[in-house]
């Protein structure tokens, strides 16, 4: 079974709970630079799948990873045969130097996790007030709780070129029956991080999130998730409009 990711930005709605595990994922890439702005393709694999990308053939001449080329990986068809951890990182088919390319592919974000995981939401949009609020859903499946990273980035897409954004974005957590969802983790975590900011920027590296700047405006929460259904709701803290990101991450523990 295949899973084609085509360039434009797809709301969707996650199960975040054992699923599906795909034999085989084909990412198919847009021209990235110089035509016009196209986001960051953000795909999550189980390890052990075999991944294809295809770049546009004349977007570049070398594929590069986390900004150092890939030896031999010339072509613009890039197959990794069986995923791992260390295969996570930001992929770029492109031009070889200095400084940042006036073309190239999409940029692939690409994310390994264990073979029964199912990660990823991302969409992005406008943001008013009321009817105009970026409204995400998803399902936590099975019977055990998931830490689920929520980002509502805003401006941290300036990096990516994007202009309009959402200066000041927050976001509300609903469960199903509508009441707002604050559930926390207890620091220092078991797992070695001492506070909320270790622990995120922890998990969204695991996890291959794109970096944002520390202290920066955008909104970032990690927090554990009872088995139900839950939407994420984005705003502008001060009232402001404009263009924003929002982003679930499921987190392994």
């Amino acid at each position: 079974m295949r899973l084609r990711v085509l360039s434009q930005t797809v709301a969707a709605l996650c199960l975040l709970s054992p699923l599906i595990v795909w034999s085989e994922t084909l990412v198919t890439l847009d021209v990235g630079f110089g035509v016009r702005y196209v986001p960051p393709s953000r795909i999550s694999v189980p390890a052990g799948e075999r991944v294809t990308v295809v770049a546009p053939r004349d977007a570049g001449e070398q594929w590069i990873r986390d900004g150092r080329p890939l030896e031999g990986k010339t072509p613009n068809v890039l197959v990794i045969e069986s995923a791992k951890p260390a295969d996570a990182g930001s992929y770029v088919f492109t031009f070889l130097g200095p400084g940042i390319p006036e073309r190239g592919s999409q940029i692939l974000e690409l994310s390994v996790g264990p073979a029964q995981r199912f990660l990823n939401l991302s969409t992005r949009g406008f943001v008013g007030s009321g009817m105009q609020t970026l409204i995400a859903g998803f399902v936590v499946g099975g019977k055990n709780q998931k830490t689920i990273l929520i980002r509502a980035v805003g401006p941290g897409l300036a990096q990516f070129g994007v202009t309009g954004l959402l200066q000041n974005p927050k976001f509300t957590v609903f469960d199903s029956a509508g009441h707002e969802y604050l559930s926390a983790f207890t620091y220092p975590r078991p797992t070695g991080e001492p506070d909320v900011g270790t622990h995120i920027r922890n998990a969204s590296a695991l996890v291959g999130a794109f970096r944002l700047i520390d202290g920066g405006a955008d909104a970032v929460a990690i927090r554990p998730f009872d088995p139900g259904i839950y939407t994420v709701h984005v705003t502008g803290a001060d009232g402001g409009s404009g263009i924003a990101l929002i982003e679930l991450y499921e987190v392994p523990e």
